[in-house]
């Protein structure tokens, strides 16, 4: 299986570079994620009024720029789409052993296969944005809520950082907590969610602190509370001559 796997991930990265659009900028969220990682690598504090949240990739992206220690846009650009390709390519492993849970390995891999090409998946790695970081997060993440032992800590530890680069994972914590509870093969739940939620806290206040000093807000519980906030604010009333009007043009 690790053949068959490794066959796939072969050709799931083929598929992308074949794909793949070389020479050609980045553009909407992902020169969005671009100019903060460019920002960040370069003076090493958060750059304010570009992102505001969602800046996990970024941060990545801008560890892998210092590392590479040049400042030609093609470059970092090929470098971005790059790396995101690669985390898409390796998402076949967590998503093979998620559905060898549920099901045969032959079945297993061929869930495996459909996700590897898939064709919004192979767009979304192209354009260097977050979702493949956050497929691995999140997948992983329920591997190891799965799993007994010790195992359900790092769901938490994985819930955060997916937190860090999409903050409505936060709202995953619901059925992590009930994936845990209805594990039977675990031992100690209620310890293991309260450490876990712990673990969490302990590495969403570090980005949080410095997002709200850069921004004024955390880019988090902020994002997740103006939702409902928007929903519940008094609006202005469309007017049926409005709409009659509207459906006229």
């Amino acid at each position: 299986n690790i053949i068959f796997l490794l066959v796939l991930f072969t050709s799931g990265l083929v598929v992308r570079l074949y794909f793949f659009p070389f020479g050609l900028p980045l553009k909407l969220d992902g020169l969005g994620y671009f100019l903060f990682a460019h920002a960040l690598s370069q003076d090493g504090t958060f750059p304010k009024g570009i992102l505001g949240t969602n800046d996990g990739w970024s941060i990545l992206l801008a560890t892998i720029f210092r590392l590479i220690n040049t400042n030609d846009f093609q470059i970092l650009n090929f470098v971005q789409r790059f790396t995101s390709v690669i985390i898409s390519c390796a998402t076949v492993y967590p998503v093979y052993y998620l559905c060898k849970r549920f099901s045969d390995e032959k079945y297993a891999l061929l869930g495996a296969g459909i996700f590897i090409f898939d064709a919004r998946i192979i767009e979304n790695s192209l354009a260097g944005i977050t979702e493949p970081l956050f497929i691995i997060l999140v997948t992983s993440m329920i591997i190891f809520a799965l799993k007994s032992g010790r195992s359900p800590y790092l769901s938490f530890i994985l819930l955060g950082f997916a937190s860090i680069v999409r903050y409505e994972a936060l709202v995953l914590i619901i059925p992590l907590v009930i994936i845990i509870i209805r594990n039977r093969d675990l031992q100690n739940k209620n310890k293991k969610i309260v450490l876990g939620c712990l673990f969490m806290v302990l590495i969403l206040l570090p980005i949080a602190y410095i997002r709200t000093q850069t921004n004024g807000y955390d880019g988090l519980t902020s994002h997740v509370v103006a939702g409902p906030q928007y929903v519940l604010s008094d609006k202005p009333n469309v007017s049926t001559t409005d709409v009659s009007e509207f459906q006229s043009d």
